[in-house]
């Protein structure tokens, strides 16, 4: 027998060494599972405490009622219901929509860029940052065009329905200084809905390229001017 084992050593050695290998092997791969979790596992904490770390904007349409009673302007607040948001910027682009039917053509919806609609008022900051976005008589102003065009349908046996579109945009760093835009969609006097950032960036390169081919300024727009444009 011992002459057997000494004759057949090397073939013992190669299995030996490689039972060895394989136990490496098996103990490497452990180890790199063990690894991938671990990584896995601080990712989704990172991710866990970025979440948790995240201004929550709240963005409304509000009327505001003056000291007669009457809703005179629009006012479009956002606000900071989460930690602190830092170097925050908010901008808007408005536009008017218009509804067209009785034109001798089937009905049709589309939308115009509009200007000096809401301006930006700074109004508080840190954790408890709010902006506020109004201009004084815009509701006015809206009224005005909304009876005119109501008064022009009457005569002209056609129906044009209009209203305001807004789109928010919320620039910020998180604790973590990582930036951030945030976009919202709002109409009539519901809260805003936030959408994503590729139909935000669209509206506001929509806004860009409208107004470089026809400027309208909201408080000289006419409800004749929005009429004409329905005809067109």
């Amino acid at each position: 027998m011992r002459d057997w084992l000494s004759k057949n050593k090397i073939i013992f050695e190669t299995i030996a060494a490689t039972l060895l290998s394989l136990m490496a092997l098996c103990v490497s791969w452990l180890t790199y599972r063990i690894s991938a979790r671990q990584t896995e596992l601080t990712r989704l904490q990172t991710n866990i405490a970025h979440q948790q770390e995240m201004p929550q904007f709240i963005v409304q349409r509000l009327y505001v009622r003056s000291p007669d009673g009457i809703f005179h302007d629009v006012r479009v607040t956002v606000q900071n219901k989460g930690p602190i948001a830092r170097a925050a910027e908010v901008d808007n682009v408005d536009f008017i929509t218009l509804r067209c039917s009785g034109f001798g053509r089937v009905s049709r919806s589309f939308r115009l860029p509009i200007i000096n609609y809401l301006d930006s008022n700074f109004v508080t900051s840190g954790q408890d940052l709010e902006f506020s976005l109004e201009r004084k008589g815009n509701n006015d102003e809206y009224a005005k065009i909304y009876t005119g065009l109501m008064e022009i349908d009457g005569k002209r046996n056609t129906l044009v329905e209009v209203g305001i579109t807004s789109y928010i945009r919320v620039n910020y760093q998180d604790l973590f200084g990582d930036k951030h835009s945030d976009y919202f969609w709002i109409r009539g006097r519901t809260a805003a809905e936030q959408v994503s950032q590729a139909e935000g960036e669209a509206a506001f390169q929509e806004h860009k390229e409208g107004s470089t081919k026809e400027l309208l300024i909201f408080p000289k727009l006419t409800a004749e001017q929005l009429h004409q444009k329905c005809a067109q």
